[in-house]
């Protein structure tokens, strides 16, 4: 029976993934890991990546910040199958080192004969050069994004594995949680406006389909909220998600801001008119 590890890029998994479960990427505090489920869940891709394969155990890549173990980084070390590898994390907020760990790990096990298969959770350029250091040892790579991964990995890095898959947004609900105080970071700007016309156009064609969609009660829930607040999640990963596909890219900060603050101005709009309130 062959063995298969798994490399989990903590700071792609906390960044693409708040992105998509709340539509903006959320700062580090603010995100609360499911661990548990984060690794069942790695574990079933594995498996059916692998299906004769043997989970030798679950590389967890992350930054040290202070020189000390978050309460996070605590448990993980402590769990069972988990390998726990730290970069660093700078006065920036940025991670250091965490991609060389990548490389030198799945080097060395595969030089090693230690696996044939590796499960990489990653979107960074910079681990491909270990992908086809593995890969020249013999062992498959299967690449793992977060939806849509086509906006958040490396097409160098995609093109290189040996398979590629996502997780998608029930998944992550499952394995993170975005804090109140970090959703209420995402206030809705009055002044906001979006430069080109065109786009403009398309971004409020696709709030007029969403508000169609709409219920009596989340009409409501909408028309209450007050002045500076957050789009619910419910309604903004749709909306983002439906805006970026109409204009075909992800949208830019100004052209957030503007679908997010056209669409309450709508929806209190109708809900102003409608006869029934």
């Amino acid at each position: 029976m062959g063995r298969v590890a798994i490399f989990v890029d903590a700071g792609y998994l906390y960044k693409a993934g708040s992105r998509l479960i709340s539509g903006v990427a959320a700062e580090r505090r603010d995100c609360v890991l499911n661990l548990g489920v984060a690794l069942e869940k790695l574990s079933n891709v594995a498996h059916v990546r692998c299906a004769s394969a043997e989970i030798l155990r679950v590389y967890w890549y992350d930054g040290l910040l202070r020189n000390r173990l978050s309460d996070e980084q605590q448990a993980l070390a402590r769990s069972d199958g988990v390998k726990l590898r730290l970069g660093v994390v700078n006065s920036y907020g940025q991670q250091k080192g965490v991609d060389s760990r990548i490389v030198m790990d799945l080097v060395e096990l595969a030089r090693n004969g230690a696996i044939q298969d590796a499960l990489l959770l990653s979107g960074d350029e910079d681990v491909r050069i270990g992908v086809e250091l593995a890969q020249s040892f013999g062992v498959k790579v299967h690449l793992l994004g977060i939806e849509p991964s086509r906006s958040n990995q490396s097409d160098a890095l995609i093109q290189e594995a040996d398979s590629t898959g996502e997780l998608h947004e029930e998944d992550l609900s499952e394995i993170l949680r975005i804090s109140s105080s970090g959703l209420v970071g995402v206030p809705i700007e009055t002044g906001a406006e979006v430069s080109h016309a065109e786009t403009a156009t398309l971004l409020d064609q696709v709030i007029e389909v969403a508000v169609t969609k709409l219920n009596q009660a989340d009409l409501t829930e909408l028309a209450e909220l007050e002045p500076g607040s957050y789009v619910p999640p419910k309604f903004d990963r749709p909306l983002l998600g439906n805006a970026g596909t109409v204009v075909g890219r992800d949208l830019e900060s100004d052209e957030r801001k503007y679908l997010r603050r056209a669409f309450l101005e709508k929806v209190r709009e109708l809900e102003t008119t409608d006869p029934s309130t």
